[in-house]
């Protein structure tokens, strides 16, 4: 699918780019010729909205996904209207001035995708160099400079893509894992009240046994009172207690 709609972006830039040479090449009426030049013209302001169909939900993934494709259509494009150019010289019939606008009709043509793709990544991308877009302006006219300029630019603006991508879907892995979180910890106490008593049939054994019974319920009594009062924050600091005893002693 996503060659088929490269496919597409080049037939209706190469197309409508060179509709004053095929203009004078086809033998159709007027009004079809006129017809067929204004559907080519809505295709093409589409495809420079749409760039590809690319759809993200963080817009900065989509505005970059979509500068990289306009500018590699734009590179692609390049390379096919130079060879469309020498076929068109080899047919002939066709006067230089004709010669003349449809290539510089096309070339336009080419020249607002790749402007569309680099405004896009120009809000967009941080990892494109500034020095990559002065010298793009510098050598726009230069022939292979200028489409290599323009492959390190697409070819940085889909690694940032990967890269953003990436970590938006290791975010999302971490929220789903993430665990529950409370604003006061669960105390859980094991052990504190469990008792074991010796049973005595002498009087002396039995408050012996009844002395240490609650010996050891006053103790486990303030050993929950010190947890309880360590686990509460701190009013002043906002921070938790780190003993019992500074919460005793507040």
């Amino acid at each position: 699918m996503k060659a088929i709609r490269s496919i597409l972006g080049q037939v209706i830039i190469l197309t409508l780019g060179n509709s004053v040479a095929l203009w004078a090449l086809t033998d159709f009426g007027t009004g079809v010729k006129a017809g067929a030049a204004a559907v080519l013209s809505v295709l093409y302001i589409i495809l420079l909205i749409n760039a590809g169909g690319k759809r993200d939900s963080d817009k900065k993934l989509a505005r970059i996904a979509k500068g990289a494709y306009l500018i590699d259509s734009a590179v692609c494009a390049l390379v096919l209207e130079t060879a469309v150019i020498i076929v068109f010289i080899i047919i002939g019939g066709m006067s230089v001035w004709r010669h003349i606008g449809s290539g510089l009709l096309a070339f336009g043509l080419i020249t607002l995708t790749a402007i569309a793709g680099l405004v896009r990544l120009a809000g967009s991308a941080r990892q494109i160099k500034l020095a990559l877009y002065a010298a793009l302006i510098f050598c726009w006219y230069i022939p292979v400079v200028n489409i290599i300029i323009l492959k390190k630019i697409s070819r940085a603006a889909r690694k940032e893509f990967r890269f953003e991508q990436a970590k938006h879907e290791l975010d999302d892995l971490r929220k789903e894992n993430e665990v529950c979180k409370t604003r006061y910890p669960i105390l859980m106490v094991h052990g504190i009240f469990s008792v074991t008593g010796r049973s005595s049939t002498t009087g002396a054994g039995s408050l012996r046994s009844l002395s240490e019974t609650a010996q050891r319920y006053i103790t486990a009594a303030s050993s929950l009172l010190i947890l309880s009062l360590s686990a509460l924050p701190n009013s002043e600091t906002g921070y938790w207690r780190s003993s019992g005893s500074q919460a005793l002693k507040r």
